[in-house]
């Protein structure tokens, strides 16, 4: 459509058809005002054929200036359609020039509308058909539909058009008819939600069938040629779509609405289906209009979106090649219209989804609820809609053998780039930037709310491995760099769940670890820190209140109420009794007094002298792990392969000594000591109160878990060739014990007990048979047992494992015979033992009953067998730990954040050492680095321990370590010595680099501990 100036010239197509639209109006105001529609039954107070009747009473007539403004004003009102007269023709008849008026100067108003660019707004292009808002709410009945080839043809024989000095005017005309058929189709619900389908004339009445795995290429390919258009058709696409997306914010029973009721028109099968189909192709509407690049260009393209900003440091002319084509994706995500269209659909998923959510709470709450809401009931929602769509596509992309040139474009490592899901990712994560407004608390149906909500709906895919999304793409680092980290953190302790709402730290995938764990010691920091002013304040409440006491009485109110004004948890250890001091002195403590800081006075019956500033405590709870896993204390059990450490089953080990390692555990933590333990994942799950399964067997018991899916997928008989017993057998306490396989536990959980306060229930063994462990006549490594005896790797094939259980039956019935019950031998703590007869419990494992032994052999080994010393271990936990910091933690999450790391990066740790007395050039600390960068890493984390009395490294990096070396006065012949306390070395000034590798070397090897070597 063109628009003619004052002077004649015509100028190029307008960039919004939204000028058009409201210039229209105001010109049938105009001539509503001026000439009336020249019907003579017109009943419209506006129209001035009705107000020229004779029965009307005498008005005065409108000037050209008055009713142009008249009809500015008309316009711009909310109900402007309802005061237009439905008589008006839809091609306007001439606006005739009017003959020229007298205005008063001093009139503000007639001067304005009375100005040359609102005289011009009568000039419309007479070849262009008038595109009318309101027609277009009012022909709910006509259908346009075209398919993606249709589309295809009609953006190609646009493009082939070239203006020329012939046919210019030909050329505008015809571009302006198809911008017009652009608009008919995506400006419409049903047209949009009918067109672009493998199914034009809906023969697939299912809504659940799969479309063809061409269907999305054809689809963004079709959308591709529209926006090849240019910049005008790709502002009509986006604006006619963000019209189509009205229907969706509307509800199905809303009966003061007057237009069509799309929900009425669309049957109740088809409803949910309509919808979606309508949101995947405004997505493929914003995914397309961002240009193809490969995976260096979207490389620099992230790392300006991710960050919310350029690199913000000088490129290498190398890179500035790659940054360059990037330009264009980043102006996509900016442009105007496209992202008012992206903000309309985000909220429109987020109205109907509120939509869902409410109705499916009222069909859930009435004993007879209306039947119209059973349909919100069975259909799927719109968000698991869209996303399953995405799935479905890149599945295609993954498996498809069409298109393999575009495909390879697409991968890069073995990563999706430039598909849908991480192109709409990017257009969630601008809707989310543009509209947060810094709250921690954010709408759930507001566009922010609703964009992080279907970015979490795609997280949860990736996780799941359905969609092929690199992690760090879902990182946001703007949204931290604007939080106040310990307002968030305090937020989030207090911070209780509601439906319409959501806190940004729920939505855990926007953070880096780093950033989560700084987020979690925060949330300790400020626990410690109340427990801290309370402490002081009753302190300073008791100074107060009574000033002048006698010795006597102090020293009796300072007993009674130290667990209420002490500002510390002291803990005094000896190093010949660690473990048993520590849990004397955590014995009965009260819960204010663990969040209280930690204090270690440790070896001070040994001479030691030294202030617990952080290297005591890390030494102390190094020696605590170091007893507590050795074997001979029965607390855990190391698997010798994996050196991984599970707790040991059915041990005599009293549970309350479980509960209490639980509480040091947790006060490591609560401190921010990276503790020297190994533990597999599953462990940080249970802790963490989420889901395992089979798949943690792999990591922890690597040839159990190799033998049970070798048994699971033996293509043979089961029973006649591995001829294994379904019960459950394991080595505890100096006996071989085959157990039925039932739930011994009834399903209860620890957390509900936990809560609730309530004793933990005993479990109930129910035994088959006992033999006595010949290798192991008092205590045994069950999981190692267990593994050599029923859980053979299948390296060897189906005869080892075949003979080995062929072997035990033979020794079992000749050499090891069953012995009678003695009920004394099974006191074991956390446990009720029965004897059952083996002819009730003990059957075969056969091919049908096979997967579900499987199961349970899993939770026997994870979860039933453990759960006495488990949940003891649990209780002693949380009796320190808040489960809220720790709510946005996953696992892996957690057990960075326990063990941390196990490779030491030296060149960070060189990057983040202090000097004393000593400079970066000094002869003897380049030697020291050029001797310490050459040993292995084994050697160089013993180094580590040396000096801060921990090989570990945290989860910041070395780069978080305190590490200072520091001239020793020491004579030269002396070895290097290190404080602890400090992280220090203590480094003499050597004469030599090979005197100073000598010394190291020895210091190393018979260092003492703390703060000697």
């Amino acid at each position: 459509m063109a628009t003619q100036s004052s002077s004649g010239s015509t100028s190029s197509p307008s960039s919004s058809h939204r000028h058009h639209d409201i210039q229209d109006l105001i010109n049938r105001f105009f001539v509503q005002l001026r000439q009336g529609c020249g019907v003579s039954t017109c009943s419209t107070s506006l129209c001035a054929t009705a107000r020229s009747r004779p029965s009307s009473p005498p008005l005065r007539s409108y000037t050209a200036v008055s009713a142009r403004a008249m009809a500015v004003v008309l316009a711009s009102s909310e109900n402007a359609l309802d005061r237009l007269c439905p008589n008006l023709p839809s091609h306007l008849p001439a606006i005739l020039a009017a003959p020229q008026e007298k205005l008063d100067s001093k009139a503000i108003m007639q001067q304005l509308f009375n100005s040359e660019s609102l005289r011009n707004i009568h000039s419309l292009e007479d070849t262009h058909t008038p595109r009318l808002v309101h027609e277009r709410s009012l022909s709910g009945n006509s259908f346009l539909t075209v398919s993606c080839d249709d589309l295809v043809r009609l953006c190609d024989a646009t493009c082939s058009l070239h203006l020329g000095s012939e046919s210019d005017q030909h050329i505008i005309t015809a571009r302006n008819r198809t911008y017009t058929r652009l608009d008919s189709i995506f400006s419409d619900f049903t047209n949009l939600a009918q067109s672009f389908s493998d199914d034009p004339m809906n023969v697939r009445k299912d809504p659940e069938t799969h479309r063809s795995a061409t269907y999305s290429v054809r689809l963004h390919h079709a959308l591709e040629s529209v926006h090849a258009l240019g910049e005008d058709a790709s502002n009509i696409v986006f604006d006619s779509t963000w019209i189509a997306l009205e229907p969706i914010f509307e509800s199905p029973f809303d009966s003061r609405h007057k237009g069509p009721r799309t929900f009425q028109t669309i049957s109740s099968d088809a409803k949910s289906s309509s919808v979606s189909d309508v949101v995947y192709r405004a997505i493929h509407t914003l995914t397309s209009f961002v240009p193809r690049a490969g995976w260096n260009t979207w490389y620099f393209a992230w790392s300006a979106l991710i960050h919310g900003r350029a690199h913000g440091k000088q490129m290498d002319r190398r890179d500035s090649e790659y940054f360059s084509p990037c330009l264009p994706i980043l102006d996509a995500f900016e442009q105007d219209t496209a992202l008012r269209m992206a903000k309309r659909l985000v909220r429109a998923v987020g109205a109907r989804t509120c939509l869902e959510e409410t109705l499916s709470a009222c069909s859930k709450g009435d004993a007879k609820p209306d039947p119209r809401l059973q349909v919100w009931q069975t259909n799927r929602r719109i968000r698991s809609s869209i996303t399953d769509l995405l799935v479905q596509e890149e599945q295609n992309i993954r498996l498809a053998s069409f298109k393999t040139i575009w495909r390879d474009e697409l991968r890069h490592g073995g990563e999706l780039v430039g598909t849908t899901s991480l192109i709409w990712l990017e257009w969630l994560r601008k809707c989310f930037l543009k509209e947060w407004d810094g709250s921690l608390r954010i709408n759930r149906w507001s566009v922010a709310g609703s964009a992080l909500e279907l970015i979490e709906d795609l997280w949860n895919h990736k996780s799941q491995g359905q969609l092929d999304m690199p992690a760090k793409l879902f990182m946001t680092p703007a949204a931290f760099r604007i939080l106040d980290v310990d307002k968030a953190a305090q937020d989030w302790l207090s911070y209780k769940s509601d439906v319409n709402s959501r806190h940004l730290l729920s939505f855990k995938f926007l953070f880096s670890t780093k950033r989560i764990i700084q987020l979690v010691r925060t949330s300790h920091h400020i626990l410690m820190r109340r427990a801290y002013n309370e402490a002081d304040a009753t302190w300073h409440l008791r100074r107060r209140t009574m000033p002048e006491v006698n010795l006597q009485d102090v020293i009796y109110l300072d007993r009674r109420l130290r667990a209420s004004q002490d500002h510390y948890l002291v803990l005094k250890i000896n190093r010949h009794s660690i473990l048993s001091d520590a849990f004397d002195q955590l014995w009965h403590r009260e819960k204010r007094e663990l969040l209280r800081p930690l204090r270690i006075r440790m070896g001070i019956d040994e001479g030691e002298i030294g202030h617990d500033l952080g290297g005591v405590q890390i030494e102390f709870f190094k020696l605590v792990c170091q007893e507590a896993f050795s074997p001979g204390y029965s607390f855990f059990t190391t698997d010798p392969q994996t050196r991984l450490s599970w707790f040991q089953p059915a041990t005599l080990v009293p549970l309350y000594k479980y509960q209490l390692f639980g509480v040091l555990f947790a006060l490591a933590i609560y401190n921010g000591i990276t503790l020297p333990v190994s533990f597999p994942l599953v462990f940080y799950k249970k802790l963490l109160f989420q889901q395992f399964g089979e798949t943690d067997l792999a990591e922890g018991w690597p040839s159990l878990n190799k033998s049970l899916q070798y048994l699971r997928t033996h293509q043979g008989s089961v029973e006649e060739d591995f001829a294994r017993d379904y019960v459950y057998s394991f080595s505890a306490n100096g006996l071989h014990l085959d157990v039925s396989m039932d739930d011994p536990w009834n399903g209860w959980s620890i957390w509900g007990k936990i809560k609730s306060g309530k004793g933990m229930t005993l479990g109930l063994m129910k035994v088959i048979r006992q033999y006595p462990d010949k290798h192991h006549p008092e205590f045994t490594s069950s999981r190692g047992e267990n593994e050599r005896a029923h859980a053979r790797s299948d390296s060897e094939g189906l005869l080892e494992i075949t003979n080995h259980l062929n072997s035990e039956s033979q020794t079992r019935d000749v050499s090891q015979k069953a012995q009678e019950p003695d009920q004394s031998r099974f006191e074991w703590p956390g446990w009720k033992v029965m004897f059952v007869e083996p002819d009730e419990y003990s059957k075969p494992v056969t091919n049908e009953n096979r997967h579900q032994y499987i199961s349970s052999y899993a939770k026997w080994v994870l979860d039933w067998s453990i759960r006495p010393q488990f949940n003891a271990f649990a209780k002693g936990f949380y009796s320190v730990m808040n489960l809220r910091p720790l709510t946005l933690l996953n696992a892996d999450q957690f057990r960075t954040l326990v063990e941390g790391h196990n490779h030491l990066d030296i060149n960070a740790l060189q990057r983040a050492t202090t000097y004393s007395h000593y400079t970066e050039t000094s002869p003897v600390i380049c030697w020291f680095w050029e001797v310490v960068k050459a040993y292995p890493q084994e050697k160089q984390k013993q180094l580590l321990e040396f000096v801060t009395a921990s090989s570990r490294v945290p989860v910041n990096g070395a780069e978080s370590l305190t590490f200072v070396i520091e001239r020793s006065d020491s004579d030269t012949n002396a070895l290097p010595g290190s404080s602890t306390c400090f992280s220090t070395l203590r480094l003499p000034e050597y004469e030599s680099k090979q005197i100073l590798t000598a010394k190291l070397d020895i210091a190393l090897e018979h260092s003492l501990g703390f703060g000697q070597a």
